[in-house]
């Protein structure tokens, strides 16, 4: 029984240290968090955002289940469990990931599965506290056999947050270039046209981290000193939570025709893009002095020009293989090879990488 228990001390908060792990890398970097069907995870992550203040609550959870973890350590070293501390931090871990996920569900109205998981794996070691503090144990130390299962777990731990969690981070992804292949006759652009350094974002209305990353383009462009291009092209995301993300892009290409496409993208961000519906975009446009009108008729239209435009970037989305947002493809004009880089890979880049001598001149 005791060694059950000692199993059961080191596997849950390893598990947990894999969950709270992967999505403090996330939060960290800005990816995309896989979230299965639901696709509930994008839209708990901007409701923490915007009414918590981007509060890190993963990384909370990494400290707990570390903390979980080191007291597992030490019941194989002193051979004796220490069962209140355990039952003080997995109780608060378990208060607090439970709220997390009754607020997911019954508040902000979506299924993010690592919340459940979590709650589960903080319930089921609180309750295997709980269960130890009812019982006694003789002083025995740990033998090679379970010093052996907390080694093969921490090489699991390891394994399974590169694999998932860390994969991406240090992988630059080159293409064929040049970068002209990736822009379009009529681009949606900013800064100077024959810019030494080039950069084309694939970006979704709906995508909290294309959001998050406005501020750094803008900081990005008043630093270059006239040697950056931005050019925006359209990657509304097919997951769920992102839903309404191909009909704001197609508004988005309606605003670039008349010409108002940056109050359009700034204005369109602004929406919380887990109620927001088609009307929602529309009503943006047409605040911008569209006619609401005009747009319900020609983007029912798959001949409309505007139409062909939205479809083309779709299309390049397609043909990239561009499964998350943003995605910053970036290169010199005349570079044979075209660089793919993920939000905080292009951030790097651009700020003491590869390409930081063109915007720290």
């Amino acid at each position: 029984m005791a060694r059950f228990l000692k199993f059961l001390c080191l596997i849950l908060p390893l598990g947990g240290l894999f969950v709270a792990g992967y999505l403090s890398i996330k939060h960290a970097t800005g990816d995309e968090i896989a979230c299965g069907k639901s696709g509930g995870c994008g839209e708990v992550a901007m409701w923490v955002e915007k009414n918590l203040g981007n509060f890190p609550v993963a990384y909370v959870g990494v400290v707990g289940y570390f903390l979980l973890l080191a007291l597992g350590v030490l019941w194989m070293v002193k051979g004796k469990p220490e069962v209140k501390p355990g039952l003080i931090i997995s109780g608060f871990g378990a208060v607090m990931s439970v709220a997390l996920m009754v607020l997911s569900l019954f508040v902000i109205k979506a299924e993010c599965r690592w919340c459940i998981a979590s709650a589960a794996i903080m319930l089921a070691t609180f309750g295997t506290y709980y269960w130890m503090n009812r019982l006694t144990f003789e002083v025995k130390r740990a033998d090679k056999i379970e010093w052996g299962a907390l080694a093969l777990g921490v090489v699991a731990l390891i394994v399974a947050t590169e694999r998932y969690g860390l994969a991406s981070l240090g992988t630059v992804v080159v293409i064929k270039g040049p970068i002209s292949l990736y822009i379009p006759a009529n681009p949606k652009e900013k800064g100077n046209k024959d810019a030494p350094i080039v950069v084309v974002e694939f970006f979704d209305f709906t995508c909290i981290h294309c959001r998050k990353v406005n501020e750094e383009l803008k900081d990005l462009l008043d630093k270059s000193n006239n040697n950056f291009r931005l050019v925006m092209r359209n990657a509304p995301l097919a997951s769920p939570g992102h839903e309404k993300g191909p009909a704001a892009a197609l508004i988005g290409e309606f605003a670039h025709e008349k010409g108002k496409f940056w109050e359009y993208y700034n204005l369109a961000f602004k929406e919380d893009a887990t109620v927001a519906t088609i009307e929602t975009f529309i009503a943006v446009a047409a605040g911008l002095g569209l006619d609401k009108a005009e747009i319900e008729r020609r983007r029912k239209d798959p001949k409309d020009p505007v139409v062909q435009l939205w479809a083309d970037d779709l299309n390049m989305m397609n043909n990239v293989g561009i499964g998350e947002t943003p995605m910053f493809f970036v290169a010199t004009p005349t570079a044979l090879e075209v660089d793919v880089y993920t939000q905080k890979q292009f951030t790097d880049a651009m700020r003491t990488g590869k390409y930081s001598k063109y915007i720290n001149r």
